[in-house]
């Protein structure tokens, strides 16, 4: 990652992907789905999150559901997921996106597979 001013540009096969904004670190965004950072984290080693924009209402009072992560795991590889319909065989929600040796290629899985995630949210 570089930075120009105070916003970091991530580098993926030497191409500029993003920069972040000062409110929040926005990675990713066509419109529809974005990436952000986790705030809580230095923005070098901060995990984050697939959101997909809906309409306001009681359950998404920011207009926004979050869909999918991606996080570190205690071994160093960053491991991606979406969300997905409820499989009792698994007890899980989400689906795996595997696990990637570098922070950007879990971002770039998880953005990959961003239509593929369960959204429970009308969008509008």
């Amino acid at each position: 990652m570089t930075t120009h001013g105070q916003a970091p540009v991530f580098q993926w096969k030497g191409m500029p992907m993003t920069t972040h904004t000062l409110h929040r670190a926005l990675v990713l965004d066509d419109g529809e789905f974005y990436v952000e950072l986790n705030e809580n984290f230095a923005v070098d080693e901060a995990p984050g999150f697939l959101q997909r924009r809906c309409y306001v209402g009681v359950t998404t009072p920011g207009g926004y559901e979050c869909v999918g992560s991606f996080a570190q795991d205690p071994r160093g590889r960053w491991q991606a997921s979406v969300d997905a319909p409820y499989d009792p065989a698994t007890d899980s929600d989400s689906r795996s996106l595997g696990r990637h040796s570098s922070r950007m290629d879990a971002i770039v899985a998880l953005w990959s597979a961003r239509r593929q995630a369960l959204c429970r949210h009308k969008s509008d």
